[in-house]
């Protein structure tokens, strides 16, 4: 099965009946196989603790740094702006990963209004077809 475009909010982290700061993180992992699944675009929106730390992210983390199909990262250091009633520690980024880009990623603003113009002004869409799995 071949997939253009995969869009995602994978989960999280494994479950282990404490408050969540013992957890093991698991998106990397879901990151990992999607990728192998070789679609044109991905674009998923993940923990942003993977910048700096997290259990067992090392390897994770060089990957995504040096990854040049990277073409645009969102940062959002308070969640509650994607997730209104979500907390997440560290906040939440959403990356678009292109395999026909190569370059450096480009930021883009965090403020959801300012996001939000950007996204009417300069994205367009045609006609696309969705499988929902």
């Amino acid at each position: 099965m071949k997939f253009d475009y995969i869009i995602g909010n994978p989960p999280y982290q494994m479950e282990d009946g404490g408050a969540g700061a013992s957890a093991t993180p698991v998106y990397n992992k879901f990151i990992d196989a999607v990728k192998e699944l070789d679609p044109s675009v991905l674009s998923l929106i993940i923990p942003a603790k993977w910048y700096s730390g997290g259990k067992g992210l090392d390897q994770f983390r060089q990957e995504m740094l040096n990854d040049s199909h990277i073409r645009r990262l969102a940062d959002y250091t308070n969640s509650l702006d994607v997730f209104p009633d979500a907390d997440i520690a560290g906040g939440v980024c959403i990356f678009v990963r292109d395999k026909s880009y190569e370059g450096g990623a480009a930021t883009i603003p965090t403020h959801i209004t300012e996001l939000l113009r950007n996204v009417s002004e300069n994205w367009t869409c045609s006609t696309l077809s969705f499988d929902i799995l």
